[in-house]
């Protein structure tokens, strides 16, 4: 389901096997649906056009197993989202990891490997569904 409350029916197949994945009883997830290349990467032609294999990166989330985990700092959140996602590559529900750079340091490597960008959180933030708390810094050469 989308941020907006819409439902994907094109990804019924992807979230059944999410939902059969995940290492809980009920969660809400925030995260994106990609298309892997051979390396990990995302490429968003294949998305875009209905190629390749589809998965749920999951990169934070508001609620686990009863407990709403809005309220917790960011890295709480992603703690407790990395005990219900599999460590596994071969399921499509898939846990991207938090990383601790300097902000100009990953933009740069976002550029020179070719990828549509960063998202970025702060650490400590809270989960606050009534503005963005989240910036999205575009490569302007992705191809």
């Amino acid at each position: 389901m989308s941020r907006n409350g819409n439902t994907f029916a094109s990804f019924r197949d992807l979230a059944g096997e999410v939902a059969a994945s995940f290492r809980g009883t009920d969660g809400i997830l925030d995260g994106e649906i990609v298309c892997l290349d051979g390396h990990g990467c995302p490429q968003f032609e294949d998305l875009m056009f209905r190629r390749g294999e589809r998965f749920f990166v999951a990169f934070d989330a508001l609620w686990i197993d009863g407990e709403d985990l809005r309220n917790l700092p960011l890295l709480e959140r992603k703690h407790r989202l990395r005990r219900v996602v599999p460590r596994s590559t071969s399921h499509r529900l898939r846990y991207l990891n938090h990383i601790e750079v300097d902000g100009c340091t990953l933009y740069r490597l976002a550029c020179e490997t070719d990828v549509e960008g960063i998202v970025a959180k702060h650490r400590g933030g809270l989960y606050d569904t009534r503005r963005q708390l989240w910036v999205k810094i575009k490569n302007p050469a992705y191809t």
